[in-house]
């Protein structure tokens, strides 16, 4: 890193004569550059637009401040330079080439210390759940008619609800004879069904599955529409799924429970749906699935 920077400046063209009708490109010599310092107010500038910049994997608009207070601080602590000197160096052009590196290397640090730490501190949280009794809907909802086997009535669908989750809800209500009633559980919150999972990159995620269904004879399904591999962490939420079944198994043994990852498919007999009843590893080959 160069330390001894007295200025930093802009080069400009000067003293050319041009005629745009008749050149399309020029030569300019080295005696016809002028060079203008920067002022401390400008350089001030440029080190907050090269900090907001530099800022690629967290918030811009919270972070580039504390970016630019610490490179600064490193300077004048460890280097022994004061803030106004401290500018020049950060933004010579030859210093700034490896000050780049070292922020994106500090950044993917950091990001995956944060990670580590929340996934050290997030806990599990095993509370008593049933269907609410209410549940209020925002205007991302429409009400649709037709169904009427859900236990939510009127129910509601997601306006960006996916095709397999579309196909299932039509599925469930052709399954009458057999459903006693299905709940489309939401995405997020306190009030809505989930289970512990964790995630490719090992993190400790919650899985909120999307269908809970009450079968006529007492059993109870949980079921979470995919297409295959439309979900990387699909074979990790059915497995976690399948092992939180075998654990309620054992607190109740008189409940029968089944479900998993429903693979929707598209033939030229219609619409399937696959499940699995055993562990896997990934949603594309469905050899050995049942048919639900």
């Amino acid at each position: 890193m160069e330390l001894n920077v007295d200025n930093i400046e802009i080069v400009i063209p000067t003293n050319l004569n041009i005629d745009v009708y008749e050149e399309t490109a020029i030569r300019i010599e080295i005696e016809n550059l002028g060079k203008f310092s920067k002022t401390q107010a400008e350089l001030s500038e440029m080190l907050d637009r090269f900090c907001f910049n530099s800022i690629s994997r967290l918030n811009k608009s919270k972070s580039w401040k504390t970016l630019r207070r610490t490179i600064l601080q490193f300077v004048e602590y460890y280097l022994g330079y004061d803030e106004f000197v401290a500018r020049k160096i950060l933004l010579y052009q030859q210093n700034q080439v490896y000050l780049s590196e070292l922020i994106v290397q500090a950044l993917e640090k950091y990001d995956a210390w944060q990670r580590e730490r929340g996934n050290r501190n997030r806990r599990i949280e095993e509370v008593s759940w049933t269907i609410p009794e209410e549940r209020a809907y925002s205007e991302y909802f429409t009400q649709i008619d037709e169904v009427n086997n859900c236990a939510m009535e009127p129910y509601f669908e997601y306006n960006n609800a996916s095709n397999p989750e579309k196909e299932f809800v039509k599925k469930l209500e052709g399954m009458k004879t057999q459903v006693a009633w299905w709940y489309k559980n939401g995405d997020s919150g306190r009030e809505h069904f989930a289970i512990p999972y964790t995630n490719n990159h090992g993190e400790l995620r919650q899985f909120f599955v999307d269908f809970v269904i009450h079968y006529k004879d007492g059993t109870i399904g949980l079921f979470d529409t995919k297409t295959k591999r439309s979900d990387a962490d699909a074979p990790a939420k059915h497995n976690a799924l399948l092992k939180y079944i075998e654990a309620q198994k054992e607190l109740l043994p008189d409940q029968k429970m089944i479900g998993g990852i429903v693979v929707v498919e598209s033939a030229s007999t219609g619409v399937t749906f696959r499940y699995c009843a055993i562990p896997i590893s990934d949603t594309n080959d469905l050899t050995g699935w049942e048919f639900f």
